[in-house]
């Protein structure tokens, strides 16, 4: 139930260190985008409540290459890896029915 900022480590440094059991959120967002900031603490709170899970947060402002990578062309974007592999993603900001069941 961690949030790590994806700027203290590069995000497939994260992915590639993640338990196998455990599953990783990344919330692909930027500053200016108002759905992202209803958004992140509804998913703050749900990977809070769910101790087998890790919520990354990816500027895609600050980190375009990551960004790029995982072709986000829509924010907010939130994925679901395991083993290193996206599992399940949604775009757009969602109420906490669905982002609990999500995760």
């Amino acid at each position: 139930g961690a949030v790590i900022e994806a700027g203290d480590k590069d995000l497939d440094t994260i992915l590639s260190e993640t338990e196998e059991s455990s599953t990783v959120i990344v919330d692909f967002y930027a500053d200016w985008c108002g759905p992202c900031r209803v958004l992140a603490p509804i998913l703050a709170q749900a990977v809070k409540e769910n101790g087998k899970t890790f919520l990354v947060k990816v500027n895609v402002d600050v980190h375009e290459e990551t960004a790029a990578k995982y072709q986000i062309a829509s924010l907010p974007t939130v994925a679901a890896f395991r083993n290193g592999k996206i599992v399940g993603t949604f775009i757009g900001s969602r109420d906490k029915n669905f982002v609990g069941k999500f995760i």
